[in-house]
């Protein structure tokens, strides 16, 4: 499912903002930092409820279908 969240709340750390932030703080930005990858653009992450490392895809592999 994706989440649309405008940028004034994500600015601000309001409502989905601040859920955005903090998904940016604990899984992106390590990933981001481990991989060398310095331009941000998009991001998926797929969050499993069986106890599984959460998969995470940025840029380019974050694509819809």
């Amino acid at each position: 499912m994706p989440i649309i969240v405008p940028q004034q709340l994500i600015d601000e750390n309001r409502y989905f903002g601040r859920t955005i932030n903090q998904i940016m703080k604990i899984f992106i930005l390590d990933e981001m930092r481990q991989k060398k990858i310095s331009d941000f653009k998009a991001a998926i992450i797929e969050i499993f409820d069986d106890g599984r490392k959460p998969k995470l895809y940025i840029n380019e592999q974050a694509q819809f279908f």
